[in-house]
């Protein structure tokens, strides 16, 4: 699942190559919106994964954060 690329592309069509700074937050809400409806329609398993992921990622920029 390429999420990031989709929504890039997506974005282009919608607001053009210049978009305003309220249209990119717009499109990263709904972004991040689809991607918990998608997860939702997953199995549970894959949801706990995915969980972990956020998690894990959340540690590695909070480490980041510390060491810069």
């Amino acid at each position: 699942m390429n999420v990031g690329g989709t929504a890039y592309v997506n974005f282009e069509k919608n607001y053009g190559p210049s978009p305003n700074f309220q249209d990119a937050i717009e499109a990263v809400c709904k972004m991040f919106m689809e991607n918990k409806k998608f997860m939702k329609s997953q199995s549970e398993e894959d949801q706990k994964k995915y969980v972990i992921h956020l998690e894990n990622q959340k540690k590695r920029q909070e480490e980041a954060y510390l060491i810069d």
